[in-house]
């Protein structure tokens, strides 16, 4: 049947053919209708030859020409000439947006062929939306990175070292045997660190980069010159002379004899010789400063010059010159006295020399002639001081700004790279990764190894590389010297070593060249080659510089042994024992050798154990030691615990020789210190504090890191919900033009923690304003003594007061203008720049920002009364009002600070009172001295990532940790910004509820009692748990999260977190059954988290809020509250979050019970409070005080603080009014306790009053302060920080009174009187 079909259709399709002449079409009957043919079974031919006429079909033929014709019709061939814009659109001139400050990233390379091929098709498709108003087409930001994505390490990778070398890189305190030949504790380790290379002038330095180096060599030079000091020195000299010219004249007057007349002559002329070539000395000294002077405003000048010429700025250097006013009477006194003392001196040498004859001593041409020799040498007296300040904060002119040759000098900068080799013994054990020119011709290449030597190396080579696209050019190669066997790495600093390269580059762009002549801007022509320092540091370990050592006592060493064996000792066993047993100091270099001889003498021991399977060791592919101090294995185990050093890096090393040698060296200096009995090496408590945190973190981070492989569904696939608000403005987004929608500007990536070193920092201060300061009281103010600036009439008090605000940030200290009254303004910008390194990055993290205020004060120091009407004479004393305290982890928290702090004020101020109270406000929040601020770091910080709880281990039962956590993943996506967790790690490692550590708790014995009012009690609870120190308890880790301690621990330790101090507050609290919560959220400064919230009345909004770090409570409904965002409160029952639309506490609802405003975690239901067990202790039993600590610690802060007082006014005469220290302290033993006595508020007239007998004959200036006691160097810091008695006076006397109160447990509460006294004028 199918042969017939095919039969059939071969027919059909033949019949379609074209019919030939002569034959006759057949009728259409037979086409339509076939004669049936008998079914005949078909053979394998037949088939064959069915499926060949099947596939037969007619042939047809195209021409040539038809087929190019559509090839070309069906073919798109690029045009590749560039596309005329300007005739296709309306607009005549192309707009750019990075004129309008919008940022457009930088745009991928593509070849410029390829851009015309594409504007060609455009253009012939009509296609104008692909073109920007730019003409440009339209284009993302390039997506590809100059480095890798994702560095393996912190440190650059060392290349590989063959083992054949004598010298290799190796990690720091590491006993793997690289090379076989001899152990770690054999060989040399040296630490090498290439720091920086800085160009003193380069190829492709610019005109103006050649005068800013000259400016900075001539500013470091005038500077070195200042800090040297010469004159002073000689100055020094000159009046030790003077004393023994003083002492050799009444000899010389009382000698009686003629033989020694001659010899005491003789002396009497050598002196005076010597005081005159010192004069000579300490004028070229002087005119050497003056010229420094000199030719650096000049350098400056000519700097300007090249600028002005060029219309551009290349480099940020600015001079800024400030005008100092001298003291005009100590001048002219001080040049008067020279000029005096010298005359006198020539005199007496003129009669020495001229005894004989009758030369008269010609006094006025002498004198003329000496004081044209000073004013030759010396500022003119009454002159202004110019004190230079380079800076390097102007702003370089932008690239589109700058003409076709300065921008092509400056992407020729930027393309050029920098890498270092270093060869020990002409052997590369090291080199570093290429690194760009920044704009100041400096390179950052940080490199540090750690090289094992089999002996002390002959040569150091360090080879420079220029990398210039794909091509490597030698720049130069120098030797560094081999360090001395008495330098070590802990105490090394960092070194330079300059080369220079005598080639010769032609000038390019804008650019001077190298080695080729170029014109200066005073006409002359200079040839400069290029040249550079590098900045390196070069040591020994410790161990090997303890090697070196002892290697030069190793002759001597076998004289014990004799001596031993000598005496009768002969059995060595019990030698060792007693020596272990003597317990003999390893410090001590009297015992050093008996050490030396036990180790040597003492056998090695060789672990040996039984195996289970004797035959498996053959076929072990390595031994378990060998993996263990692997250092790519290593490196997979710190990164799997999440260490802050590893956690970061998303790629291992595959070959061992790549992991840096010093990145395992911070995690080996950690696991040693754990070793180590920390008791007996005298360990503070506070670094026994942080070893706690430190040991239950690591142990959280450990069992974390195992729980990752085993991954949900959920933490794998993510799919975030869409809202129908978000689907709207998706939907919206279709319907908007690319002109409406605007393009926003990216803000610059926030720096990790790990990054802190690679970045420079920026951290600003705005000033705004301040108020309610305290003013100066009449009662001290004296005529003649305080002469007041800017006094307003009508109200004295306002007029004299001038505030000015002095901001510390770790060494730098930058001051704020001066303004008038207690309530300034100044609206000022402060900023301090930084780079932390890559050892100091927690260091950095713990600084805390001071703004301390002061008030300046104008003192007459004019002693000569004749001149009063004529001239004026003062001195600007700084007084201390207030500081405020912002910690830099609160950065973490949020990118920037700001709000209304108030200042920590002592409780007495002598020579000020608090201002008078205006309106009729109620909040005493609203007049207490405050200031106004925001503090911002550029960039911001990428705060860690909070710790997933549900990782960790519970105590609790798992249906109340998923209750929890289904209740928090649901409030933290609407409050993102509240601060709620009611789970918490305890000091187990284990998670357990925030309620089990609230219980009350008996109050320490003799700080409350019975017949006292519960507010009294609350107020001298609040103070005892306020002088408990308060230490930092954040530990800077990839994954953050806090360990709570129990009120015994915290107790125990006597230091702790703002948590710790809240928790025992709250115990206390309860204990006194007074109604309280824990309040967890976020203070202004960013510092504490938690505080106790009370109910201080029968209605529901009359609460207070008491903050445990400083004692001190304010209402909900305070204007200037510490608290600016509450997230949640609790107490031991259930655990409440704030679901209002408001976080502020004065703008809260605080009734529990309502749903509206309190969501509860759980209800009685759920959780039963019988199951809420506390894990505090029912009560606790504190140690009594010894009777003689008191004594003891204020004497030894007495001396700490007078020492530190001393030191800062070397250069002055520091005098101590006895009779002021014995009123001092009868007024300290009052002070505590009437410090939380508020019916006593005015203190000061009590001092005053007091002082009065000293008030008639000085003028007196001081405050108490008072602090918990952590350390000496804590109290003298802060006394010592305050800055007030650093006054250039030698008239000032202080007084110094330290009294210690002291509470159970040890709390000590320290009070710290610092006075200023100065005698009144008598005009």
């Amino acid at each position: 049947m199918k042969v017939e079909e095919a039969k059939q259709t071969s027919s059909l399709k033949v019949s379609n053919a074209p019919q030939v002449e002569g034959q006759q079409e057949p009728p259409v009957e037979a086409q339509e209708r076939p004669t049936p043919k008998p079914p005949i079974s078909p053979t394998a031919a037949e088939t064959r030859l069915a499926n060949e006429l099947i596939a037969d079909q007619s042939l047809f033929y195209v021409d040539s020409k038809q087929r190019k014709q559509d090839d070309k019709n069906g073919t798109y061939t690029p045009n590749t000439a560039p596309v005329n814009w300007s005739t296709h659109f309306e607009s005549s001139k192309a707009a750019h947006p990075e004129d309008d400050g919008i940022y457009t990233g930088r745009r991928p390379v593509v070849s410029p062929a390829n851009i015309n091929s594409m504007e060609q098709r455009i253009l012939a498709e009509k296609a104008f939306h692909w073109i920007d108003t730019d003409w440009k087409l339209r284009a993302l930001a390039d997506p590809t990175s100059d480095s890798m994505v994702g560095t393996r390490c912190c440190f650059e990778h060392e290349r590989d070292v063959m083992n054949s070398l004598v010298a290799d890189s190796v990690p720091l305190m590491d006993n793997l045997n690289v090379t076989g030949k001899l152990g770690r504790g054999k060989r040399l380790e040296m630490i090498l660190e290439i720091v920086s290379i800085e160009f003193q002038h380069h190829h492709l330095f610019s005109l103006e980069h050649v005068y800013g180096r000259q400016l900075e060599e001539r500013f470091e030079g005038y500077r070195a010159l200042l800090e040297e000091d010469e004159p002073l020195f000689l100055t020094q000299r000159i009046r030790g002379l003077r004393a023994q010219l003083d002492t050799l004249k009444v000899a010389f007057d009382q000698v009686e004899k003629e033989a020694e007349l001659d010899e005491a002559e003789l002396r009497l002329s050598n002196c005076l010789k010597e005081i005159q070539q010192l004069r000579e000395k300490r004028d070229d000294a002087f005119r050497k400063q003056q010229v420094a002077l000199v030719g650096l405003i000049d350098t400056w000048a000519q700097l300007k010059t090249v600028r002005s010429k060029s219309g551009f700025v290349s480099t940020p250097l600015q001079l800024a010159l400030k005008l100092v006013q001298p003291n005009d009477a100590r001048d002219h006194r001080e040049h008067q006295t020279d000029v005096k003392e010298e005359l006198e001196e020539k005199e007496m040498l003129h009669m020495l020399g001229n005894s004989s004859s009758q030369v008269a001593f010609n006094r006025r041409a002498e004198q003329l002639s000496v004081e044209e020799r000073l004013a030759k040498s010396r500022r003119r007296p009454g002159d202004p001081v110019l004190v230079p300040d380079l800076q390097h904060g102007l702003k370089m002119t932008d690239l589109a700004a700058c003409p076709a040759a300065e921008r092509a000098r400056r992407s020729e900068v930027s393309k050029n790279r920098l890498f270092v080799k270093v060869l020990i013994n002409e052997a590369e054990v090291c080199r570093t990764v290429a690194h760009s020119l920044n704009d100041d011709f400096l390179t950052f290449l940080s490199k540090k190894v750690s090289i094992l030597l089999d002996r002390v190396p002959s040569s150091i080579k360090v080879m420079v590389y220029e990398q210039t696209g794909v091509r490597n050019r030698k720049l130069t190669e120098t030797y560094i010297p081999v360090p001395e066997e008495e330098t070590v790495a802990e105490m090394t600093k960092s070194s330079t070593v300059e080369f220079s390269i005598p080639e010769n580059i032609p000038a390019r762009h804008t650019a001077v060249g190298s080695g080729v002549a170029f014109s200066t801007v005073d006409g002359k022509s200079v040839v400069i080659y290029t040249s550079a320092n590098i900045r390196y540091s070069a040591s020994w370990s410790a161990q090997t510089s303890s090697r070196f050592a002892q290697g030069r006592r190793k002759e001597n060493f076998g004289e014990p042994l004799k001596i031993l064996s000598s005496a009768g000792i002969r059995n060595v066993d019990k030698l060792l024992k007693w020596i272990s047993t003597a317990k003999l100091d390893p410090n001590d270099p009297a015992s050093a050798e008996f050490i030396q001889l036990a180790n040597d003498l003492r056998p090695s021991t060789e672990a040996n154990y039984f195996r289970l399977n004797p035959m498996q060791q053959p076929f072990d592919f390595c031994t378990e030691q060998d993996i263990t101090s692997n250092k790519r294995f290593q490196l997979l185990q710190q990164r799997r615990q999440g260490l802050i050093n590893f956690a970061h890096m998303k790629i291992i090393p595959a070959n061992e020789n790549e992991v840096s040698a010093l990145l395992l060296a911070q995690d080996r200096k950690r696991v040693l210190e754990e070793n180590e009995d920390l008791r007996s090496i005298g360990m503070t408590k506070q670094q026994l504090y942080d070893r706690t945190l430190q040991k239950v973190r690591s142990h959280v981070l450990t069992v974390v890191g195992n729980s990752k492989s085993a991954l949900t569904y959920e933490e794998l696939v993510k799919e975030p919900t869409l809202t129908i608000g978000q689907f709207v403005e998706w939907l919206a987004g279709f319907f908007l033009s690319p002109k409406d929608a605007g393009q926003d500007r990216q803000g610059r990536r926030p720096i990790f923690l790990h990054e802190l070193n690679l970045t420079e920092m920026q951290l600003v201060v705005q000033i705004d304003k301040a108020g309610s300061l305290p003013v100066r009281s009449p009662a001290v103010k004296h005529s003649g003594t305080i002469n007041a600036l800017n006094t307003n009439p009508t109200n004295n008090n306002i007029g004299i007061l001038r505030p000015v605000i002095i901001a510390k940030y770790g060494a730098q200290e930058k001051a704020s203008e001066v303004s008038t009254g207690p309530n300034p303004v100044w609206n000022k910008e402060i900023s301090f720049r930084f780079r932390p390194t890559a050892t100091g990055t927690s260091e950095f993290l713990r600084q805390p920002l001071e703004i301390h205020l002061y008030d300046e004060v104008a003192i007459d120091v004019l002693e000569d009364e004749m001149l009063r009407k004529t001239h004026i004479f003062q001195r600007l004393d700084n007084r201390w009002l207030g500081s405020v305290t912002i910690p830099s982890t609160a950065l973490l928290e949020a990118p920037k600070i700001e709000g209304t702090f108030p200042l920590q004020v002592p409780s007495v101020l002598l020579g000020y009172k608090p201002p008078s109270a205006t309106g009729s406000s109620t909040d005493k929040t609203t007049h207490l001295p405050q200031v106004s601020l925001s503090v911002m770091l550029e960039p911001s910080l990428s705060p860690p990532r909070s710790l997933k709880l549900s990782k960790v281990e519970s105590s609790e039962d798992p249906k109340v940790v998923g209750l929890a956590d289904s209740v928090m993943s649901q409030l933290k996506q609407q409050y993102p910004d509240r601060y709620m967790e009611p789970l918490v790690i305890n000091t187990t490692g284990k998670t357990c509820l925030l309620t089990r550590y609230i219980r009350p708790l008996n109050p320490p014995p003799g700080v409350v009692r019975d017949d006292m009012p519960i507010k009294q009690k609350m107020a001298l609870l609040a103070r005892y748990v306020s002088l408990i120190p308060l230490v930092s308890d954040r530990i800077f880790q990839p994954e953050e999260f806090d360990v709570w301690l129990t009120n015994k621990e915290f107790l125990e330790l006597q230091c702790g977190g703002a948590k710790e101090h809240a928790i025992l507050l709250l115990s206390y609290f309860k204990f006194l059954n007074v109604t309280s919560y824990l309040l967890v959220g976020r203070s202004a400064n960013g510092g504490s988290r938690f505080f106790v919230l009370i109910r201080s009345g029968d209605r529901q909004s009359q609460w207070t809020v008491w903050d445990a770090i400083t004692g001190r409570s304010f209402d909900t409904t305070a204007q200037n509250g510490t608290v600016i965002n509450v997230g949640m409160t609790l107490d031991a029952t259930n655990v409440w979050l704030n679901t209002q639309r408001s976080a502020k506490p004065k703008e809260m609802q605080w009734d529990f019970t309502s749903g509206a405003y309190w969501k509860p975690l759980w209800t009685t239901k759920q959780v039963a409070s019988e199951d809420l067990t506390s894990v505090q202790p029912e009560s606790f039993a504190y140690e009594t005080v010894p009777p003689h600590l008191k004594h003891e610690r204020e004497i030894l802060l007495k001396n700490a603080v007078v020492a530190e007082i001393m030191t800062d006014r070397s250069q002055y005469i520091t005098r101590w009014n006895i009779e002021c220290d014995r009123k001092l302290y009868g007024l300290l033993e009052l002070m505590e306790a009437k410090a939380v006595d508020e019916s006593l508020t005015d203190l000061s007239a009590t001092h005053e009053r007091e002082l009065r007998d000293l008030l008639q004959v000085y003028e007196i200036y001081g405050f108490p302060l008072n602090m918990p006691y952590n350390s000496v160097q804590e109290v003298v810091k802060a006394v010592v920080g305050k800055g007030v008695h650093r006054i250039d006076s030698n008239n000032i006397e202080f007084s110094l009174a330290v009294s210690v109160a002291v509470y159970p447990q040890s709390v000590l509460s320290v009070w710290v009187y610092l006075v200023m006294l100065s005698r009144q004028s008598q005009n």
